[in-house]
């Protein structure tokens, strides 16, 4: 049985707060206070539920890996036929991915 009262936010939609503010000041330059007010959170629930500014880093980091953004390369490496297609499929997406304006 849990303990305490039920989470009042979605977790993905954290995360994504998250990584955008991440994104856009670096791991070192964001506050606990800058993310729990991106996230609309208040501390104690990120403490609850991620643990700690580093442990929902490394979620981030995860999730993006999980994401067409960050598994652009590891798909291309496992799906294509040879390392040229592979590389050339990667760089080709990057330049997609990259030059994308909603991302920072």
């Amino acid at each position: 049985m849990a303990r305490g009262r039920p989470r009042t936010f979605d977790r993905d939609t954290a995360l994504a707060q998250a990584t955008r503010l991440f994104w856009e000041r670096g791991y070192e330059a964001t506050s606990v206070g800058e993310l729990t007010n991106a996230m609309s959170i208040r501390p104690a629930s990120l403490y609850a539920a991620f643990g700690d500014k580093k442990s929902l880093f490394k979620e981030v980091v995860e999730a993006y890996g999980r994401s067409p953004a960050g598994a652009f390369m590891g798909e291309a490496l496992a799906n294509e036929p040879t390392a040229h297609r592979a590389f050339t499929r990667i760089l080709h997406e990057a330049a997609t991915i990259y030059s994308d304006p909603t991302h920072p």
